[in-house]
C-alpha cells in the first residue's frame, strides 16, 4: 500500500472514532432495523443496549485496526490486534455487564473506567507504541 492510501486511510479511520464517539448516545440498533437516528433511551442491561454497545464496540476496534494497518502496512500487527479486539469483546464486555448487574450502584466509578477501556479502544491505542518500538528495533536489526 503506498503512502497516501495509508493517510487516507489513517484519516478515514480517525474520521471514524471521531463520528462513533460524536453520536455515541445514538441508538444504533434502532437507525439499522428502522432507518430512524433516535437517541438509546433503554436501560442499560436491555437486549438493545448490549447490542447497541456490541456494535459501537466493533466500529471503534475496526477503526483502530484501520489505524494500526494504516500506521505500520504488517498484517502480523494487524492480527495481534484482532486477537486483542476479540477478547475485549469476549472477556471485558461481558465482565462489565456482570459488573452492572451484580454490584451495588456504589460501585460505579470502578464500572466507568472498565467502561472506558472497553468502549473506547483503548487497548489497541496503547498497542501503537508497543508496536512501534518493536518495529524499530526490528527495522535496525535488519540493517
Amino acid at each position: 500500500m503506498n503512502k497516501h492510501r495509508r493517510i487516507a486511510l489513517f484519516l478515514a479511520m480517525g474520521g471514524v472514532l471521531v463520528a462513533s464517539y460524536h453520536y455515541r448516545d445514538l441508538s444504533w440498533i434502532k437507525l439499522i432495523t428502522s432507518g430512524q437516528a433516535v437517541a438509546a433511551t433503554d436501560p442499560a442491561l436491555s437486549w438493545s443496549a448490549i447490542l447497541n454497545k456490541v456494535l459501537r464496540y466493533l466500529v471503534n476496534d475496526m477503526a483502530a485496526l484501520g489505524i494500526i494497518y494504516a500506521l505500520f502496512a504488517k498484517p502480523s500487527y494487524v492480527r495481534l490486534g484482532w486477537w486483542i479486539m476479540w477478547f475485549g469483546l469476549g472477556f471485558l464486555l461481558p465482565l462489565y455487564y456482570m459488573g452492572l448487574w451484580l454490584l451495588p450502584a456504589s460501585q460505579s466509578i470502578a464500572l466507568s473506567y472498565l467502561h472506558r477501556l472497553v468502549m473506547n479502544p483503548v487497548l489497541l491505542m496503547l498497542l501503537i507504541p508497543a508496536l512501534y518500538y518493536q518495529h524499530s528495533i526490528s527495522s535496525k536489526s535488519t540493517r
